[in-house]
């Protein structure tokens, strides 16, 4: 399958530690996934929450390499095995 065949990551948590100042952090976990995404090493959503308002919410890469579809917050991934008991 070669290198079309790249998994995609979903990734669930993004923990960076926020100061209380009015400062968002925004800007610096967004230039963390440009850089994962720029080296190929990432594929998936990122939905990122505070105080249960959504502060990001965006897919990136594609869900599908062959068809060219791009990654959604809508996009299911295969959890495969990850999901067994």
């Amino acid at each position: 399958m070669g290198m079309h065949s790249l998994g995609t990551v979903t990734l669930a948590a993004l923990l960076i530690p926020v100061s209380t100042a009015a400062q968002s952090p925004l800007p610096r976990i967004e230039k963390a996934i440009q850089s994962q995404l720029s080296q190929g090493q990432f594929m998936g959503a990122v939905l990122i929450a505070r105080n249960g308002r959504v502060i990001l919410g965006k897919g990136y890469g594609k869900a599908n390499l062959e068809w060219g579809v791009p990654n959604s917050l809508d996009t299911r991934f295969r959890l495969a095995s990850m999901t067994k008991t």
